[in-house]
């Protein structure tokens, strides 16, 4: 009985990954979707500004099934989450997602932050990551936070979003 449910479940893992489509199975880095989501965001506020990005479950290569753009209007005061899965565009607005409301700076691109977080020392099995900028910081305050896992001894890299530059490494359960 315990084979015939392991077969099942594999067969069934197996018709949704081959339905997925290619995007989907092989998902996207941070900025693929940047075009379609401004123009989106614009659409939406001509004063949109992206303000903060993230993803909860990132790939090792940095690439996600779904990322989630965070824009601020500051002329309305509006908000609202934009998110990229899958080729698919939606924007909910009113959504409260931090206080952000600083613009980005440049940010190097998701494939790089996991690359330079790895090299400095990323540890978990279950990677998410986000740029963001402090409020009233300034332009060169803006960090990718790459954080491995959420179990004691997993590791988050803060890396400098310009640059790919470590800035932090935190463990988790530690002092350090």
């Amino acid at each position: 009985m315990i084979k015939r449910r392991r077969i099942l479940a594999i067969g069934v893992g197996a018709l949704a990954f081959a339905s997925a489509s290619p995007a989907e199975a092989a998902g996207q880095t941070a900025k693929a979707a940047m075009p379609q989501v401004a123009a989106t965001a614009k659409a939406w506020q001509e004063d949109a500004t992206l303000v903060h990005l993230s993803s909860v479950s990132v790939r090792a290569d940095g690439t996600a099934a779904e990322w989630k753009y965070s824009f601020y209007a500051p002329k309305s005061g509006k908000r609202c989450v934009i998110t990229a899965r899958s080729g698919n565009i939606a924007l909910k607005e009113g959504l409260r997602v931090g206080h952000y409301t600083q613009p980005l700076g440049e940010f190097i691109d998701s494939d790089k932050a996991m690359q330079l977080a790895r090299k400095n020392g990323l540890k978990g099995g279950e990677p998410s990551a986000s740029v963001g900028r402090p409020a009233g910081a300034q332009a060169e305050s803006t960090y990718w936070l790459v954080t491995g896992g959420w179990k004691t001894g997993d590791v988050s890299i803060s890396l400098d979003a310009k640059t790919g530059k470590l800035s932090k490494l935190t463990v988790l359960g530690s002092d350090k």
